[in-house]
C-alpha cells in the first residue's frame, strides 16, 4: 500500500464490494445473495450477503461468512448459527475444479437454510415485546458489570443501549416498535456506529471498527446479543 498507516479501502461492483482492512493484510468481499428478508413483511428489510475473507499475513484461511446487513442502517447482524458455523466456513485452495464447484454448492446450500432458518428467528423476535424490566435485564446480560461491581461505562454503555431501543434508526418502525428485534438492533447500532475503537487517525480507527464489527469483539458482542434475545423471546 505504500503506506505505513492501516486503512480501509472498499471498491464497489454492481452487487460486490470488496476492500482491505489494516495493512492489506486482510482482505474481503460482500457478494448479495437474491431475495431478502422483510420483517413481519413490513418495511424493515435486511439483505443476505456472503462475507469471504482472506488473510495474507497466514493468520486465518479464506472464508465465507453469511452475514445479514439491515438496509435501513446498514448495521451488520453476527447470528450464532445453531450448526456452529458462526466462524465460518473454511474454502479449501486446493483440488480440481470439479471439487471447487461442489464445494459453492455446498456453501449456497448452507447460506439458504441458514437465511431460511434466520428469518423466522427474525420474525419471532420482531413479534415479542419485552418488559421494561426484561429490556434492561437483557441489555444487562450483554454488557455485564465486572467482577468488581458496575462501572459507570458499562451502565453509561446500557444507557446509550436503551436510547437507541427508543431512538435508532429504523426504530420507529411500527411492525418492530419495542419489540425484541429492536432491542437486538440497539445492540448493532452501537457495536457499528458508537463503540469505542483504538486508532490514532480517522482512518485507523473505521478499519480497526470494521474488523472488529465483522471479525472481532464486536462480532462476539453481538453474537451474543443475538442468542440473549433469542432466550428472552422464549
Amino acid at each position: 500500500m505504500g503506506s505505513s498507516t492501516p486503512s480501509w479501502r472498499t471498491e464497489v461492483c454492481g452487487n460486490h464490494t470488496a476492500g482491505a482492512l489494516g495493512m492489506g493484510e486482510r482482505v474481503w468481499m460482500l457478494a448479495k445473495l437474491p431475495d431478502d428478508i422483510r420483517v413481519k413483511n413490513s418495511d424493515d428489510v435486511t439483505e443476505k450477503y456472503l462475507l469471504l475473507s482472506n488473510s495474507h499475513d497466514g493468520s486465518s484461511s479464506l472464508r465465507v461468512h453469511f452475514t445479514p446487513i439491515r438496509v435501513v442502517c446498514a448495521n451488520t447482524l453476527a447470528i450464532a448459527a445453531s450448526n456452529g458455523r458462526g466462524q465460518g466456513v473454511s474454502i479449501i485452495h486446493k483440488g480440481d475444479l470439479a471439487a471447487k464447484v461442489r464445494q459453492a454448492q455446498e456453501v449456497l446450500g448452507l447460506a439458504n437454510r441458514f437465511y431460511d432458518d434466520a428469518e423466522a428467528q427474525i420474525n419471532r423476535l420482531a413479534s415479542h415485546y419485552p418488559s421494561l424490566r426484561q429490556l434492561e435485564e437483557y441489555f444487562h446480560q450483554v454488557y455485564p458489570d465486572s467482577p468488581h461491581g458496575e462501572s459507570t461505562r458499562t451502565k453509561n454503555v446500557r444507557q446509550e443501549l436503551l436510547r437507541l431501543f427508543e431512538q435508532g434508526i429504523g426504530h420507529d418502525l411500527p411492525a418492530i416498535r419495542h419489540t425484541t428485534w429492536t432491542a437486538l438492533n440497539a445492540v448493532t447500532e452501537y457495536v457499528d456506529h458508537y463503540r469505542s475503537t483504538r486508532g490514532k487517525t480517522s482512518t485507523e480507527r473505521a478499519s480497526n471498527r470494521l474488523e472488529s464489527a465483522w471479525f472481532g469483539s464486536g462480532a462476539r458482542l453481538k453474537e451474543r446479543a443475538w442468542s440473549l434475545a433469542l432466550q428472552m423471546a422464549g
